[in-house]
């Protein structure tokens, strides 16, 4: 409401109106008290649409306080794997790019939990080594990739 009326006061400093003031008429401002009234009645309601009938209201509302982790999981895919929309149109091909960003996902949060570091950091840390040596414990064998430097 303060920041209402102080763009009622100097509505040349506001570049967008705030959603509590209303014209009146021409160049004539005043604040929406119904609204503000209105507004103060839902703070604090918030309210879940689902299609789900015979689901417990708790685990629907535990559901969408956990979208989060689906959200930095789709950052994380975005940004540090460089993983980007790709349109396929055959039905295994969707299938086969949707568990490529899935397993590298269960990549990115095994190797957060294990080195106690952001996957960023670690990529940072990774794409300075120039030889990579790479054991398989099942048989044993040892692998080792050199990169080359391009300068």
């Amino acid at each position: 409401m303060v920041r209402a009326q102080s763009q009622i006061d100097n509505p040349a400093k506001f570049f967008r109106r705030s959603r509590f003031v209303r014209e009146t008429t021409a160049s004539v401002y005043e604040i929406n008290q119904k609204l503000i009234e209105k507004d103060e009645l839902l703070d604090g309601i918030k309210g879940y649409c689902t299609n789900l009938k015979d689901t417990d209201n708790t685990i629907i509302v535990s559901r969408y306080k956990d979208l989060w982790k689906i959200e930095k999981a789709f950052r994380i895919a975005k940004s540090d794997l460089l993983a980007r929309p790709i349109f396929h149109r055959k039905k295994e091909n969707i299938k086969a790019h949707i568990l490529i960003v899935f397993i590298s996902l269960c990549m990115v949060k095994s190797i957060e939990l294990q080195t106690g570091q952001s996957i960023r950091n670690v990529r940072d840390k990774i794409w300075e080594v120039l030889d990579i040596e790479l054991k398989d414990k099942l048989t044993g064998k040892t692998y080792v990739k050199r990169t080359s430097v391009n300068n």
